[in-house]
């Protein structure tokens, strides 16, 4: 088996963080891309005829699905025999109808999303969350969290209510500066103050 992991380099993001390192905010400067999209269509085609079982995982610059050679090339590489799972990102920001026609087509049951929490981006959080259980109902989904030092603060558990708590027989698995968190969801919406307790509340992964 073999675990390949392609970061892509695609540069365009529908969001605009403030503390993003592919330079999408104000806080760091945007770097060069070296996006071509000529050389990655190349190297899928390779990989999908390569004499191996292969796990893959696209990294991406920006957002995987505002991107339909991403989404179209990932989708060609489902069908390959050779493939055995396509993991893919996203910031769970369009809707699911959106997301239904772009999965459209592909080989499911080899696919798995990872999707990012941005809780200065996201307005309508309990949205968001219902969005991500409908994803974790549906396929292999694991949330990975921003976390800010100064923002981070242990939550009150008898006040918390999550995610987990929605998908009970199998929660939803998070990460936060690579580390697997246990813990549920908090599901207040006031603010970005309310979510700050997140990277400790996240359920582990099935």
């Amino acid at each position: 088996m073999l675990n390949i992991r392609y970061y892509t380099d695609y540069p365009t993001c529908n969001l605009s963080c403030s503390y993003c390192i592919a330079g999408h905010g104000d806080k760091y400067p945007k770097p060069q891309s070296q996006w071509d999209e000529q050389r990655f269509l190349a190297i899928v085609d390779n990989i999908g005829k390569l004499p191996y079982d292969i796990n893959i995982r696209f990294g991406v610059g920006g957002e995987f699905f505002v991107s339909r050679t991403l989404v179209d090339a990932a989708r060609r590489l489902s069908h390959r025999p050779n493939i055995v799972s396509v993991n893919l990102i996203t910031n769970l920001t369009l809707s699911l109808k959106q997301y239904e026609k772009l999965f459209s087509g592909y080989r499911m049951d080899k696919v798995a999303v990872v999707t990012s929490f941005h809780p200065t981006e996201i307005k309508d959080h309990e949205a968001w969350f219902d969005k991500a259980v409908k994803f974790h109902s549906r396929l292999d989904f694991a949330v990975c969290l921003v976390a800010f030092p100064i923002c981070y603060n242990p939550p009150l558990s008898e006040s918390s209510k999550g995610v987990a708590s929605k998908s009970s027989s199998n929660p939803i698995s998070a990460s936060t500066a690579g580390s697997t968190i246990r813990g549920t969801i908090p599901m207040k919406r006031a603010g970005f103050c309310d979510v700050r307790c997140i990277p400790a509340m996240i359920s582990n992964s099935r």
